[in-house]
């Protein structure tokens, strides 16, 4: 039973090939107030994340994410918010970006929405972006 478990939970995550990125890295967590209409969020954590690199195509990597939401405080709209999520390039210099727009519904900590996934260039000087198709998504905890 101990050798299943610990099969499944290294089949999860890929080991990463390269040392971590950071060793004193600490998710952040940070709200400020949009003159009582609003609410911002801003957090900053590590997450498994889909890479390109030009040369070696598409890797799962540990990277640094930031992650901004924009929420009304209004009680009829609470439950709906834009957020943007980020992903660092690494050398590659190429990022994702994920635009969403998403829904919680009341009493759950599920999310439901959609998202427009971005691929951000920045080689030497010139920038240029590609944009896959829209994605439908359900995310939190079960």
């Amino acid at each position: 039973m101990l050798a299943a478990t610990l099969a499944v939970w290294l089949a999860q995550a890929p080991v990463p090939p390269a040392p971590p990125l950071s060793p004193t890295f600490s998710p952040s967590f940070k709200e400020w107030s949009l003159g009582g209409a609003f609410k911002l969020k801003r957090e900053n954590f590590l997450r498994w994340q889909p890479l390109f690199h030009p040369l070696r195509g598409w890797s799962v990597q540990l990277r640094p994410t930031t992650l901004f939401e924009l929420a009304p405080t209004h009680p009829r709209l609470a439950n709906v918010s834009l957020a943007v999520e980020s992903t660092h390039g690494g050398e590659a210099g190429i990022g994702l970006v994920r635009p969403r727009l998403q829904y919680s519904p009341p009493g759950t900590q599920t999310r439901l929405g959609v998202e427009l996934p971005a691929l951000l260039f920045q080689a030497a000087g010139a920038g240029g972006s590609r944009v896959f198709r829209p994605l439908a998504f359900v995310s939190g905890r079960f």
